[in-house]
């Protein structure tokens, strides 16, 4: 058989060669094509990617069978393919780290202004619908600064905004510390929340020990000399708990994952109330009764827009 196939070759002229300047043109193809696989690689989806991989792969195979049964000469389809195969493969590669790297990223920097598990449920969910208001009890816990505003016209804002990335970056490490989530930082406020959006058993007395915490670091803080030199004020604190709202709200590109309701709304209030109680942190009524530490009485008063109410601080 292989007698009369290489005389059939012979008689017809087709005769299977290896030409000195194929090698070249192979060359410049697998350049072109590892490039084309490369780029497919780097722009288009995993899928598309793959797609264009196996027809590239596919066209240098067809090119050579074609190239064969006209001329009879032989290229080398799987040097070409393996180079087509190994520029995509290893742009691919290339293109997951960087996406891995950029999801790192994405993660670290929204967890700022996120709860993790929300951020989560984004990143690796994206085409999950947006967080639906969910009724449920958490505790929280709103800070100020005695006397920042007269702090903010004493010092430049260079100064100011130094003052404040360390106030904010430790103060929001003990809220995490704790199990609670910084709703939101507003000027010199941190908004925080526990038992939000994950359940946190004992959250009522994990934002009291929170608290105690915060204000004694805060205490300490305003010791440093970068913080002694500019009178910086005492933090405030005001905790309630209570049935709210969460979930998210907004419209126009731009969403906030935040809660609504009175215990959130009256735990703004006690912050504020500190001033004329001459305290430092300021528990509503079902946040002390719902405490196993025991708390301090600070007797009944009015706050504005919920009444006359029992308050309570820590020793």
């Amino acid at each position: 058989q292989i007698h009369a196939d290489l005389a059939d070759a012979i008689l017809t002229g087709h005769i299977p060669t290896r030409d000195p300047l194929l090698p070249p043109v192979e060359a410049g193809f697998a350049l072109f094509a590892g490039a084309a696989a490369a780029l497919a690689a780097a722009r288009l989806r995993p899928l598309g990617a793959a797609v264009s991989g196996l027809g590239l792969v596919g066209l240098v195979f067809g090119a050579s069978v074609l190239l064969y049964a006209r001329t009879g000469l032989l290229s080398d389809a799987i040097g070409v393919s393996l180079i087509v195969a190994t520029a995509a493969l290893v742009t691919g590669l290339m293109q997951y780290a960087h996406v891995r790297r950029a999801e790192a990223t994405a993660r670290q920097r929204f967890a700022q202004y996120l709860p993790q598990s929300v951020v989560s449920r984004y990143i690796d969910n994206p085409d999950m619908a947006r967080v639906a208001g969910e009724a449920r009890q958490v505790t929280a816990l709103f800070t100020d600064i005695e006397g920042f505003s007269a702090l903010a016209q004493k010092i430049g804002p260079h100064d100011l905004v130094k003052l404040l990335d360390i106030y904010f970056a430790e103060v929001n490490a003990l809220v995490a510390r704790h199990g609670g989530m910084v709703d939101k930082v507003v000027g010199d406020a941190v908004h925080a929340l526990f038992n939000a959006p994950d359940d946190l058993e004992g959250h009522v007395d994990k934002a009291l020990a929170c608290a105690d915490e915060i204000r004694a670091l805060t205490e300490e803080m305003r010791h440093r000399p970068l913080f002694l030199e500019q009178a910086f004020g005492r933090t405030r604190i005001g905790i309630e708990t209570g049935i709210a709202v969460l979930g998210e709200v907004g419209a126009g590109g731009r969403l906030d994952y935040t809660a609504h309701g009175d215990a959130v709304n009256l735990a703004a209030r006690l912050q504020d109330a500190n001033k004329f109680l001459g305290t430092q942190i300021c528990i509503g009524p079902r946040a002390a009764s719902e405490a196993s530490r025991t708390l301090r009485p600070i007797g009944s008063h009015e706050i504005r827009g919920f009444g006359t109410m029992a308050l309570f601080t820590l020793d």
